[in-house]
């Protein structure tokens, strides 16, 4: 089993974003097995991915030829807002105008 260690990437799962840990990749009945870990450490995490060997090697293809596109590319422009905070209130908050047809 092979550990990657993290230090500034994030994951979405089902309960939204997490800052990725760790990922661990392990080799059983022929397929590349990828654990992908927040902080909050569980078994399994909250990212599993069971990938045949052709499908591990596209999938590493592609994320190499885009971190190298990325590498080198001049700064992005940042075109969305910011990302909400977990916990952190909708821009409809509390004392939002009520939407258009809705019982509020």
């Amino acid at each position: 089993m092979v550990t990657v260690a993290f230090r500034n990437s994030e994951a979405r799962g089902r309960n939204g974003w997490f800052r990725m840990a760790s990922a661990s990749l392990d080799v059983a009945r022929g397929r590349i097995n990828v654990d992908v870990v927040s902080k909050r450490a569980v078994c399994p995490g909250p990212v599993c991915l069971e990938l045949s060997p052709e499908d591990a090697t596209a999938l590493a293809q592609a994320m190499l030829n885009h971190a190298q596109a990325v590498l080198h590319a001049p700064p992005a422009v940042r075109v969305a807002g910011p990302r909400r905070r977990k916990g952190s209130r909708s821009v409809r908050g509390r004392n939002a105008d009520p939407i258009p047809g809705s019982n509020r």
